[in-house]
C-alpha cells in the first residue's frame, strides 16, 4: 500500500509491503541501493517486534508532521481570505457613499385607481374673524376743548364692544393689525370748523367747514382708510381754536366711527 504524506510544499511517498509472519515493513520508495541493504541488515539483527513498533513509530510521526503542515496551510488559507473578504467588505461600504450621477426622469406612469372613500371627520370649530369696530357721539350741550392739540372727545358710545375706543381719551387704539376705516360727521352751528384726523401724533388729513351766520346748522364730513399695528393710535383733533364749531342736539349729532375692513394676522390663533 502506497502513502503520501504532504510535508511543507513536498510530497514524500511510502511503500508498504507485507514481510513473513504477518509482520509489516515500512520502506521508503526507490531509496539508494546501499541505504537498502543498511536497512535490510539492520532490520536483519533487529527482532520482529521492535521492527514493527519502529516503523509503526515512524509512520505516526510522519502523519502527526503531515496533519500539522496541513492544518498550519489551511490557517493561512483561512487568514487570506478573511482578510481579502474584509477589503472587500471595506471597498464596497466607500463606493456605496459616493453619489453618482443624476439619471434621465422616467416616464410619467399611469393614474392608479382611486382608493376607498374615507370615514366622516369630526366636526371642527369654527372660526371667527378678528374684530374691532366703534362709534361715539357727542353729548348735548358738551363744552368742548378750545385748546389747539386738544383730542374732541366723543362721550356717547354707540358701539364699543371690544373696548378699543376710550372715551376719557378720546382715542383709539388698535388691537389687531390691518387697514381700518376712519370717519368723522359733525353738525357745524355758530361757528366755522376746523379739525384733524390724526395718527400717532400725525395728520392724517384735515376738513374744514365756514359757518356764515347761517339760520340753520350744516354739516362737515371727512374719512380715511389706515394701515394699523398694535399699539397705534387715531383721534379727532381741533386744528383751530376759534373754528370749534361743533354741534350736537336731540335732532343733529356729531359722530366718531371707525372699523376693520381687514385684518394681517398670519397663522394667529382664533380671536373673538
Amino acid at each position: 500500500m502506497l502513502l503520501r504524506v504532504w510535508m511543507c510544499g513536498s510530497v514524500k511517498q511510502f511503500s508498504q509491503a507485507p514481510l513473513s509472519g504477518g509482520e509489516e515493513q515500512l520502506q521508503l520508495d526507490s531509496p539508494p541501493r546501499h541505504q537498502r541493504q543498511d536497512q535490510q541488515q539492520q532490520l536483519s539483527r533487529t527482532s520482529p517486534n521492535q521492527t514493527t513498533s519502529a516503523a509503526l513509530s515512524h509512520r505516526q510521526s510522519s502523519r502527526s508532521t503531515a496533519e500539522t503542515s496541513w492544518c498550519l496551510l489551511t490557517r493561512k488559507m483561512l487568514q487570506e481570505r478573511t482578510r481579502a473578504l474584509q477589503i472587500m467588505h471595506t471597498w464596497n461600504k466607500v463606493m456605496l457613499r459616493r453619489e453618482g450621477e443624476t439619471g434621465v426622469r422616467g416616464l410619467t406612469g399611469d393614474k392608479g385607481d382611486l382608493g376607498e372613500k374615507g370615514e366622516r371627520g369630526q366636526q371642527g370649530e369654527c372660526a371667527v374673524a378678528p374684530k374691532s369696530a366703534f362709534s361715539a357721539k357727542l353729548s348735548e350741550g358738551l363744552t368742548l376743548p378750545l385748546t389747539v392739540g386738544d383730542a374732541v372727545r366723543f362721550d356717547k358710545i354707540t358701539l364699543n364692544e371690544q373696548g378699543d375706543y376710550n372715551t376719557e381719551t378720546g382715542r383709539f387704539t388698535c388691537k389687531v393689525p390691518g387697514v381700518y376705516y376712519f370717519a368723522v360727521h359733525a353738525t357745524v352751528y355758530r361757528a366755522s370748523l376746523q379739525f384733524d384726523l390724526m395718527k400717532n401724533g400725525h395728520t392724517v388729513a384735515s376738513y374744514f367747514q365756514f359757518y356764515g351766520n347761517w339760520p340753520k346748522p350744516g354739516s362737515l364730513s371727512g374719512g380715511s382708510l389706515l394701515h394699523l399695528v398694535p399699539g397705534d393710535q387715531v383721534w379727532v383733533q381741533m386744528a383751530l381754536s376759534e373754528y370749534n364749531g361743533f354741534y350736537s342736539s336731540t335732532k343733529t349729532d356729531s359722530t366718531f366711527t371707525g372699523f376693520l375692513v381687514y385684518s394681517e394676522w398670519k397663522h394667529s390663533a382664533v380671536f373673538a
